[in-house]
């Protein structure tokens, strides 16, 4: 098992995989035909630690990475990078569209169109506004049950009250763990990884970087800007 909270294989910017114990998560991985049901996107802190940025219920928030390993099943995760990795400037405009998202509500529709987030429209999100990169793809309900075929809908049935809205558009955590743009780090099988055949991280990730901001509501825990 890799020490994963003070590991030099990760770098600012990278996005984690791990798969939800939740019933509803569950289904989610069934419909998509693959192990992770959740992702969340690394950033460094002040101190050294590592945090992931993610939309889960109930809203957008900054989690320690153990934290965030401890509600995966068996704690199995997988780590993937940008192939061409990421400049300084890049992880700013990140760290920064992540930022804007802070506290922003959960949607448990996961319409991609609607204000609300999810953890796969959160990544896909602040990937695209920062970089103009489209890590996942953007597709319809009906798009991804017919990709998931023979899978079972009856919980979707349920879930959507009776009427799965099938012209919706939504975007997966299996689109985006299935990104040619990525390369991966730590594979989820073995939790094994090979430094060498990884895009290193292309500047120092700054001890002291820009702040992790947090919702008014909750109690401040921010990082120092650099001087």
């Amino acid at each position: 098992m890799i020490a994963l909270n003070n590991s030099s294989l990760l770098c600012d910017g990278d996005l984690i995989f791990i798969r939800s114990g939740s019933y509803l998560y569950q289904k989610v991985a069934d419909m998509t035909r693959t192990w992770t049901s959740h992702v969340g996107v690394l950033f460094g802190g002040e101190h050294g630690e590592w945090m992931v940025a993610e939309s889960r219920v109930p809203k957008v928030v900054y989690t320690p990475l153990e934290t965030f390993l401890s509600r995966s099943v068996s704690r199995r995760f997988a780590v993937e990078r940008l192939r061409q990795g990421l400049e300084t400037d890049a992880i700013k405009e990140l760290r920064h569209a992540a930022n804007k998202r802070m506290g922003r509500r959960y949607d448990l529709g996961f319409d991609y169109d609607a204000r609300g987030e999810f953890c796969s429209k959160f990544a896909h999100e602040i990937y695209l506004e920062a970089l103009g990169v489209e890590i996942g793809k953007v597709e319809t309900f009906r798009e991804v049950v017919e990709k998931g075929s023979g899978v079972p809908l009856w919980f979707w049935r349920l879930w959507f009250l009776g009427s799965i809205p099938w012209e919706r558009r939504t975007v997966t955590p299996a689109s985006i763990f299935q990104s040619p743009l990525l390369q991966a780090i730590i594979q989820p099988t073995t939790l094994q990884s090979d430094p060498k055949q990884a895009t290193p991280c292309h500047w120092p990730r700054l001890l002291k970087a820009l702040p992790l901001r947090t919702p008014a509501v909750e109690t401040p825990k921010t990082l120092s800007t650099p001087s």
